[in-house]
């Protein structure tokens, strides 16, 4: 199946040597079988573990630990880029203009032409300079490349756990854990963006930013996105578990203190909580302002979980047996969110940057946004610590923690035996999501182009409820449902 396309050769040495005349279809390789110009096809992944009992084998202490290298693959959906390059299915970014479909000067109309002004000029050599002079309204291209070496994501990974038993009922687990990523993916949609500080040049979109180039590396193209591997991610975390097993009850306590870093979570390929920055904030420097937090990076996190098996006390067993209460809790301290300049990121979709533009710092000190956020007279205050962006650098990302999350479940069981079948029962009850009802917010507003900048909008729903998992259904208020389950 030939059908990816990619750029006939780095960008860097096209950025260096091709022209406004330079012909596109030799700046594109085409109807290629393979997205990628070379993948690793070989990981070698190592591994080690222990136990050790420091009192002998009857003792009640065990040390365990290990290390190991783990490898997955690169994700296979970015391939899904290539085969919407030019010429199979040419994608334009067009900043400004009117919106309106069938309008002369609409970006749809302008697209319309540039797609049918590229289809006919690319079989007859033809370069931005012919296409344009065809067709006036012609935008070059967007485009997607990779480097020339892709790497599998790569994690090493360690652990060092004590566990004790203090009794044939109750023990006590104490395990660290740390890992530390490589060569994650990277997509980089701002290689082609460039500054254009001179409001009287015909293209100027009315953005001054600093740091950008300040002429575009490969006009011939629009957005180039530019896939990579050479991300890093680091955890370090250390959880305590308390387990209580008797006849009646079981119970476990958890609670985890931890940390998580990164450049882009998820390797950029979906957002967490809806505010994550999915690429590179500087596209020349990874690490400048995207190393900080990870989307998912929650320092504290409780939970526990309960079997309460109520003992038959005497009366009648149809009533007073096989009574069972069950229930769970948990909590964390919240997730971290960037303060992002959507107005500027607009401004700069028209100057070839696909990124994130985050809003520039001007004052330190806050670092988290609680739940007060959702009362319309007490907003964030976050206008008095961010503003609309200049430059790259004056923010890292993830650095301001959003609202903590609470939910306890409960749920009240009975039940009943059957005659003549010893092993088998019927039970009926009532199970209670979030039964305290208690609210948990989502991250604030968090776009300074925003009026609304600093205000909680929304409740946040559980991972997963009864009404199933992210269908959009609200299942952040206290819900009820009847359970019946037969054993046997």
């Amino acid at each position: 199946m030939n059908c990816f396309s990619t750029l006939n050769g780095s960008f860097s040495s096209l950025a260096s040597s091709a022209t406004l005349s330079t012909p596109y279809n030799t700046l594109i390789s085409s109807h290629r079988h393979q997205a990628f110009p070379h993948l690793q096809t070989v990981s070698i992944q190592p591994r080690v573990g222990f136990a050790w009992s420091p009192m002998g084998v009857d003792s009640k202490t065990v040390v365990r630990g290990g290390f190991g290298i783990f490898a997955d693959v690169f994700p296979a959906g970015i391939a899904d880029s290539f085969l919407n390059n030019a010429p199979e299915n040419v994608q334009f970014v067009i900043g400004g203009g009117l919106l309106a479909p069938g309008f002369p000067a609409s970006t749809e109309t302008t697209a319309t032409q540039s797609d049918a002004g590229f289809q006919t000029g690319f079989n007859q050599g033809g370069s931005l300079t012919t296409i344009s002079a065809a067709v006036p309204t012609f935008g070059p291209p967007a485009f997607a490349t990779a480097v020339s070496d892709i790497k599998y994501p790569t994690y090493y990974e360690w652990n060092l756990e004590i566990q004790h038993q203090f009794n044939r009922n109750t023990s006590l687990d104490i395990n660290y854990v740390g890992n530390n990523g490589t060569e994650e993916p990277i997509s980089n949609p701002g290689v082609n963006a460039y500054n254009n500080p001179d409001p009287t040049a015909a293209n100027y979109t009315g953005v001054n930013f600093v740091g950008l180039n300040t002429t575009q590396p490969l006009p011939n193209f629009s957005t180039v996105t530019q896939i990579s591997s050479g991300a890093h991610s680091n955890y370090n975390g250390i959880t305590t578990s308390i387990i209580h097993q008797s006849g009646i009850l079981t119970l476990q306590f958890n609670y985890t203190y931890s940390h998580a870093l990164d450049e882009i979570s998820n390797g950029g390929l979906f957002g967490f909580g809806g505010s994550a920055v999915l690429n590179p904030i500087d596209p020349y420097n990874l690490g400048l302002a995207n190393y900080g937090n990870a989307d998912y990076d929650s320092r504290q996190y409780v939970s526990g979980s309960y079997v309460l098996t109520i003992p038959y006390y005497g009366g009648p067993h149809f009533l007073t047996d096989l009574w069972q209460i069950t229930g769970t809790a948990f909590h964390n301290s919240g997730f971290p969110f960037t303060v992002t300049d959507g107005a500027t990121s607009g401004a700069l979709s028209g100057q070839g940057y696909g990124g994130t533009v985050v809003a520039d710092e001007t004052a330190y000190g806050l670092k988290r946004c609680g739940g007060s956020g959702a009362n319309p007279n007490t907003p964030c205050k976050l206008a008095n610590f961010f503003s609309t962006a200049t430059g790259f650098g004056s923010q890292h990302r993830n650095q301001v923690f959003g609202p903590g999350y609470t939910d306890t479940d409960v749920s009240l069981l009975k039940g009943f035996k059957i005659p003549h079948w010893q092993e088998a029962n019927v039970q009926f009850g009532i199970q209670a999501f979030n039964v305290l009802n208690h609210p948990n917010f989502a991250f604030p507003v968090h776009d300074v182009a925003n009026s609304q900048l600093g205000s909680i909008l929304n409740t946040v729903n559980t991972p997963t409820s009864i009404l199933g998992s992210f269908l959009g259904g609200d299942a952040a208020p206290r819900l009820l449902q009847v359970k019946a389950k037969f054993e046997f």
